[in-house]
């Protein structure tokens, strides 16, 4: 499946109401994680689906076990999507691409990203 293909199953499970040109992705790899567990976003690395759909193919075909898309909420009004890279190597035949939805802070903050992300 394409990643256009991807982010419309995760809105339409986490987001219906959000339109896929709204996305913003962000690549989050096991080592980026602040002191308290929180997940960095780095503002200057985020991109649109159409700049990120390259680099996740690439992802896809590098021998991953897995790839995890999680909606981290709504960031400035728009579904702010991280794409999680396990820890360790790559070894493996296909990837599975698992979605999951916002953490608990997050939908605690009524869907406000920054409640679960440090924001650099």
């Amino acid at each position: 499946m394409s990643l256009e293909q991807h982010l419309d199953h995760l809105l339409t499970q986490y987001a219906p109401a959000s339109r896929l040109e709204d996305v913003q992705l962000v690549e989050v790899g096991a080592d980026d994680y602040d002191g308290s567990g929180l997940p960095i976003v780095r503002q200057a690395s985020l991109a649109e689906p159409a700049a990120y759909a390259a680099r996740f193919s690439k992802l896809l075909a590098s021998g991953y076990s897995w790839l995890n898309l999680s909606f981290y909420g709504l960031l400035d009004g728009r579904p702010l999507i991280a794409v999680e890279l396990p820890r360790g190597g790559v070894n493996s035949a296909t990837t599975s691409v698992n979605y999951s939805g916002p953490s608990k802070a997050i939908a605690d903050a009524g869907g406000d990203a920054r409640a679960g992300v440090a924001l650099r």
